[in-house]
């Protein structure tokens, strides 16, 4: 799918990911029908953006030595992504008119899926390997 090596980062990769098969299949929805294609668009750009501050929270706390750290780390990256979708849905039904519900909720659970897939490359160690170093924490 991707050049793994290049990437040095979840972040990056998770965002390579969702871009490379986001756009090809606007494309394809723009040529069947615009509404739906740019709904679509705008659920998936909801869950991309919420799950890319969550990422960048999840990736800080695999460095950090402090178990409890990392945990708040990541409970903030939680909290805020669903901060983050809340308010995109929010702003994303009041801004678009005329708007294809089905399609951007179809956008945000595609794109749910497509992260589990990521993610479970992530944690199977296939993308990207943390440094942890082997200091013991007292």
């Amino acid at each position: 799918m991707l050049d793994t090596k290049a990437i040095k980062s979840p972040v990056r990769y998770n965002f390579t990911c969702q871009v490379a098969i986001l756009l090809p299949v606007f494309l394809f929805l723009l040529g069947i029908n615009r509404v739906f294609a740019y709904s679509f668009m705008l659920g998936a750009a909801v869950f991309v953006v919420a799950n890319l501050y969550f990422t960048a929270y999840a990736a800080r706390s695999a460095e950090v030595q402090n178990v409890h750290w990392a945990l708040h780390k990541v409970k903030r990256g939680q909290t805020g992504k669903f901060v983050l979708c809340a308010v995109g849905f929010a702003v994303v039904f009041h801004l678009f008119k005329p708007l294809a519900a089905k399609a951007v909720f179809l956008g945000f659970v595609s794109m749910v899926l497509l992260q589990c897939y990521i993610a479970a490359k992530l944690v199977a160690g296939k993308v990207f390997q943390p440094k942890i170093s082997d200091e013991r924490v007292s």
